[in-house]
């Protein structure tokens, strides 16, 4: 999240009134910040507690990949993701972390929310008895058995980001001698729980990205690019976006390979192997030119 454009639109386009803030185009108000802590990375999440701060604001931690995830200097030091802004949520699902098959947990110091969520999770019923509903509820329950398993995960989660940062660290040692591109890094300030690894491309280039992925899949190996952006697909293209630059680059660079914590070292070593062979290709036949030509005629002829 990029935290001079969180300022830029609350200074230019907003307005406070009654020590609320109010978006002058549209009157909405606005409540909260939301950071999503992406891959295991922690936002910079001390910029944005001063700007929610300054400006009233709810801080809602988007956890979900980054459970164990923590501060190792600055003013949040041995702080974990999710436990710094008022509310913290976590992911359970099956590629996360740890699982529970599903389903994920709200954390928060302010008994008064975390009582409120609790109610609203469980049906928000008034009389569990003649079933009275003085709000719109919902049924968010982790079920006991999922609890119970999640409860198992969690004594081996460090056991598993001790796992997955020996891998992350076989990956940038078998690609650092790559011209193609490079394993992202993580904030220098945290100790990461290295959830997934990234393989950027040293320029954004999205038909490189997708022949790359393409390539991975001949052989039989799941990659994929990073999430469709938001703001380009359908259901939010009316919807007010700031910024993008950032984003797009990485949409356009970010290839996310193997990264399990099942993934053994002889894995990790076909994978890094794999992207040398491409770019030996790539340096050798100019594949990038030949694909897209192949593509467009494709196209052309159905």
């Amino acid at each position: 999240m990029n935290t001079t454009e969180i300022t830029k639109y609350l200074e230019n386009e907003c307005t406070i009134k009654n020590n609320q803030v109010i978006e002058t185009k549209s009157g909405k108000r606005i409540k909260a910040i939301m950071p999503v802590h992406v891959f295991g990375n922690i936002c910079y999440m001390e910029e944005i507690m001063k700007i929610a701060k300054k400006y009233n604001l709810y801080v809602i931690e988007d956890s979900t990949e980054a459970l164990g995830s923590y501060y190792t200097n600055g003013p949040f030091c041995g702080k974990y993701a999710g436990t710094i802004g008022d509310v913290g949520v976590f992911s359970f699902n099956g590629n996360k972390i740890i699982t529970t098959g599903g389903g994920g947990m709200v954390v928060s110091n302010n008994k008064k929310l975390i009582d409120k969520i609790r109610y609203l999770s469980t049906q928000a019923k008034d009389d569990t008895v003649y079933f009275i509903h003085n709000e719109i509820g919902f049924n968010y329950r982790l079920t006991n058995v999922q609890a119970a398993l999640g409860l198992g995960q969690l004594e081996q989660l460090e056991q598993f980001i001790q796992i997955k940062k020996e891998n992350y660290l076989l990956y940038k040692d078998l690609l650092k001698e790559s011209n193609l591109g490079y394993i992202l890094d993580f904030n220098s300030s945290i100790r990461p729980n290295y959830w997934f690894y990234t393989f950027m491309l040293k320029k954004p280039n999205a038909i490189l990205r997708d022949q790359l992925i393409q390539y991975f899949k001949d052989n039989d190996v799941q990659t994929r690019p990073i999430w469709k952006l938001n703001h380009t697909q359908k259901p939010f293209l009316n919807y007010k976006m700031c910024g993008g630059k950032e984003a797009q680059f990485f949409y356009d660079s970010a290839i996310n390979i193997p990264c399990s914590s099942n993934l053994t070292q002889e894995d990790v070593r076909r994978v890094a192997q794999l992207i040398m062979d491409f770019e030996k290709n790539y340096e050798k036949t100019g594949i990038s030119r030949r694909w897209w030509s192949l593509q467009k005629r494709n196209r052309r002829f159905g």
